[in-house]
């Protein structure tokens, strides 16, 4: 039987760069599509990129003649800025400096749509994603967006900025969202395509057990999305509510749940630990958090903490003993750490 063919519908070069970091083959069949209908029908920018994913992705199926043997992935992004509308790729250096100057009075909403056409669903899987950027007006000046328009990039981008380039990088303020998925793939959508097909790899990391105090379990579904996203199966613990009945509580986490989490730590082959802000202690770690850190250690696979752990802590030695990882949210770094533990 032949292997399924990833036909990327695309010229994007971030997302031809993200393909390859991967390790995912593929082939690039850009659509050339007209998107004017589409831009001048919808004025919902889910409605817009979802649109253009569909077209793209049926406008390469037809210059193929079949999807047999193929897998067909298409995406699209466009950029909102303070209620100016959907905001396209600049036609020239002005328009980009229009779109750029709103970037210091307003946040940046990234929308991507995602259709993937694939031969053993009956229908497109349809896919959204959206992130927002606010920059830093304080330090970003006029001149920074001259300087920037000047390199010619922003020519090339939705919204005329790159999200992977030096200029955002260096402005950028604050992110609420997940911006890799909204400027490369909503992976969410496409990583069960590309498992059914084998064409994901093996990316050094099957599996990884989330750790956290209770406080915190609010925050473990944003960071088990960036995780999935990267190709990784995530376990998270058992995020049931203990405030109503301390007694209770205290009887199912001594009987079930640590036994529960650490069954899920030996199926990992490393733990991350989102140690935040807790009574004041920075990168805090509790104790059920540092008995999850010693099974992990026991077992000899790598423990990555998302912020340093605060020196206060009485058991400090016992943290340092098992040397963990600073690791933040490197998600490459974090996988090159696991590839060379194995």
């Amino acid at each position: 039987m032949a292997k399924t063919k990833l036909i990327l519908a695309s010229a994007s070069p971030s997302r031809k760069t993200l393909l390859d970091f991967l390790g995912i083959e593929h082939e690039c069949i850009p659509a050339d599509i007209d998107e004017s209908e589409i831009m001048n029908t919808y004025s919902e920018p889910k409605d817009v990129v979802t649109k253009l994913a569909l077209k793209k992705a049926e406008t390469v199926k037809e210059k193929l003649g079949s999807l047999e043997g193929r897998l067909i992935v298409a995406c699209d992004t466009v950029n909102t800025r303070g209620g100016s509308g959907i905001l396209g790729k600049p036609e020239n250096r002005k328009q980009a400096k229009d779109m750029l100057m709103k970037l210091l009075k307003h946040s940046d909403f990234a929308h991507t749509g995602i259709c993937i056409l694939d031969p053993d669903e009956k229908k497109p899987i349809i896919g959204y994603e959206k992130a927002e950027f606010q920059f830093d007006i304080v330090n970003l000046k006029e001149s920074d967006i001259d300087s920037y328009i000047s390199s010619g990039e922003p020519l090339y981008f939705s919204g005329a900025w790159n999200p992977n380039g030096k200029f955002a990088k260096t402005f950028t303020d604050y992110t609420k969202g997940f911006p890799q998925a909204v400027f490369s793939f909503p992976f969410d959508y496409l990583i069960p395509s590309l498992r059914n097909h084998g064409l994901l790899p093996d990316l050094g990391i099957k599996k990884i057990a989330l750790c956290s105090s209770s406080k915190f379990f609010d925050k473990l579904p944003e960071i088990k999305k960036e995780l999935s996203q990267q190709g990784y199966f995530v376990y998270l613990p058992s995020m049931k509510d203990f405030h109503h009945n301390k007694e209770d509580a205290l009887s199912k986490i001594q009987n079930n749940l640590i036994k529960e989490h650490f069954w899920k730590i030996d199926q990992s082959d490393a733990v991350y630990v989102a140690n935040f802000t807790k009574n004041k202690i920075k990168g805090y770690i509790g104790g059920n958090v540092l008995l999850e850190m010693g099974k992990a250690f026991d077992r000899d696979i790598p423990i990555f903490l998302k912020y340093d752990f605060s020196k206060e802590l009485s058991y400090k030695e016992e943290i340092l003993a098992m040397q963990p990882i600073v690791i933040g949210r490197d998600w490459p770094n974090m996988n090159k750490i696991i590839k060379n533990n194995k």
